[in-house]
Parts: structure tokens; C-alpha cells; sequence
């Protein structure tokens, strides 16, 4: 059996192209994070209806049993945390009762949703 060795030419090589890969990798990240990459295109809207279309295909072709309770906690959190305001969250019922009063500044208004 033979071994090759890889010259200095071919270690920068691999070197560079590696570097550019990586670069790409986190530009094009970046990009889309930055963007608030949303896989609708213009002008598409959703409704309650799509929600309840989706939670429905996950309860009956989930290859898995979905427990309701954690999957519409997670939707309210995420339609919470799409209004992209640091005073808006949602907690759930026993969290909020054993948290107690929240302090918030006195110049902050909040929008606390609790189920």
C-alpha cells in the first residue's frame, strides 16, 4: 500500500477553500438571520384557520403522539415573541402563580398572556 503526502500547495489549497466554505456558511446564516428569513413571499397571509389545519395534519400524521398542551403553549409563545417586544410573553398558569407579582419599570407597559 502506498501513502501520499500532501505538499504545501495542496494543504493551502484545502486551507483556502475550506476558509471560503466557512465564509459562505456564515454569510449566507447571517444573511437570512439578520433578515428575519420567513419562508412566506409577499402578499401571502395566514389565518386561525392554517393554524388549526396545521395542528390537525400534527395530531392525525405525526408519526408520533403530539401532546396537545406543549405544542399550543409553543404557538403562543411563538405568536408572543413574533411582536418582537421585550414586555410581551406568555406564562403558563402554574408558572405564573408561583412567580409572583412581576416587576417591571415604571415607564413599561406589558402584555401578559396567562393560560
Amino acid at each position: 500500500m502506498r501513502t501520499t503526502t500532501l505538499g504545501a500547495k495542496e494543504i493551502l489549497a484545502i486551507t483556502v477553500v475550506s476558509l471560503v466554505l466557512v465564509g459562505i456558511s456564515l454569510f449566507v446564516g447571517w444573511h437570512f438571520g439578520s433578515q428575519g428569513f420567513n419562508p412566506l413571499q409577499k402578499g401571502d397571509t395566514l389565518s386561525a384557520s392554517d393554524f388549526n389545519e396545521a395542528y390537525s395534519l400534527v395530531q392525525s400524521d405525526f408519526y408520533e403522539t403530539a401532546t396537545a398542551s406543549p405544542l399550543i403553549a409553543d404557538a403562543i409563545t411563538g405568536l408572543l415573541g413574533g411582536l418582537n417586544d421585550k414586555y410581551s410573553f406568555y406564562l403558563p398558569k402554574d408558572i405564573y402563580q408561583c412567580s409572583g407579582p412581576l416587576s417591571l419599570d415604571s415607564h413599561s407597559t406589558s402584555f401578559l398572556v396567562v393560560f
